[in-house]
């Protein structure tokens, strides 16, 4: 090989490298929601429940990093191929090796991963599939390179080529198992809405709650609050009504509904507001007495529907 090319094959080396990584990773972390998502468990791991924020961001790095790997993966193929890279040089063993390194030191953090979920209470089934496919990933990835490493045909190799076959159409049906288990863009942003109107919510029921303590009374209306409650909305846009001398009662129109959502995502403000479709009223009762002290006890009071 040519001084002037290593360079040029180191770079190839390492961005394959990053690009199979990030694919290989997050091939595996959009089967790992479908399972979850399929195989619902509210008391299992964190990382045992749906994330819609965690299966998008997989979908995104392997939209991004597949090409990445392919394409770099056949510029090194190509370069054996013409000669500009010697099957025996060091440099290309030592960034074989590396990337063998590098992957099978992932793999063992992943299984390690899988093994510890199943002891901290996952259902049997869910690990079974994560162990699984990260067994199919891993055994796909680490035969490859070894394989790539000893062979002598660089001409119009069958394995090798059925490899990149194998991978493609497996990355392709990650993609799919992937989006059709997503939401789609504009119900992520009807989602984030809500979102917004519930952590507002929140921001609010504090506020209310500062204001007794200062006043030992409930605020009027929600202006008065305007400068010490930070909203992402409008504050005008919500309705405010007082029941009682402590209770009173907040409304907003929303355009999901949270109640079963089975996303881990905000998911103390789904269990604290849970919501339906339309306009939707939350009666709260002040924490505050009104000699300042906070309620020993807070008083639980579900959602109520307005026609």
């Amino acid at each position: 090989m040519n001084t002037k090319n290593s360079a040029k094959i180191t770079f190839f080396y390492l961005l394959s490298l990053f690009g199979l990584v990030f694919a290989a990773l997050t091939s595996g972390m959009i089967l790992f929601q479908v399972i979850n998502k399929l195989i619902p468990d509210v008391v299992g791991t964190y990382s045992g429940r749906y994330s819609t924020s965690q299966l998008r961001f997989a979908i995104s790095a392997v939209i991004v990093a597949s090409p990445v790997y392919f394409w770099m993966t056949s510029l090194i193929q190509k370069s054996l191929k013409k000669g500009e890279l010697d099957k025996e040089s060091q440099l290309r063993k030592w960034m074989t090796y590396i990337i063998i390194l590098v992957s099978a030191i992932v793999i063992i953090v992943s299984l390690i991963g899988v093994v510890n979920n199943y002891l901290s209470g996952d259902l049997t089934s869910k690990v079974g599939l994560k162990l699984l496919i990260t067994m199919l990933i891993s055994g796909a990835v680490l035969s490859y390179y070894l394989y790539d490493i000893k062979r002598e045909d660089f001409a119009k190799n069958k394995i090798i080529k059925s490899y990149f076959i194998g991978s493609l159409i497996f990355v392709l049906f990650t993609l799919i198992f992937g989006f059709v288990i997503a939401d789609s863009p504009v119900q992520v942003r009807k989602m984030k809405h809500d979102t917004n109107i519930l952590r507002d919510f929140n921001e609010i029921r504090y506020g209310i709650d500062e204001h007794v303590r200062n006043n030992d009374v409930l605020p009027e209306n929600l202006s008065d609050m305007r400068r010490s409650v930070r909203t992402d909305g409008n504050i005008s846009d919500y309705e405010y009504r007082i029941i009682s001398e402590d209770k009173y009662e907040l409304c907003a129109n929303f355009e999901t509904n949270n109640k079963d959502n089975l996303s881990i995502d905000d998911d103390y403000l789904n269990k604290e507001w849970p919501h339906e479709i339309g306009y939707q009223c939350f009666q709260e009762k002040s924490r505050i007495e009104k000699n300042g002290i906070i309620h020993p006890e807070l008083e639980m009071i579900p959602l109520k529907e307005i026609d």
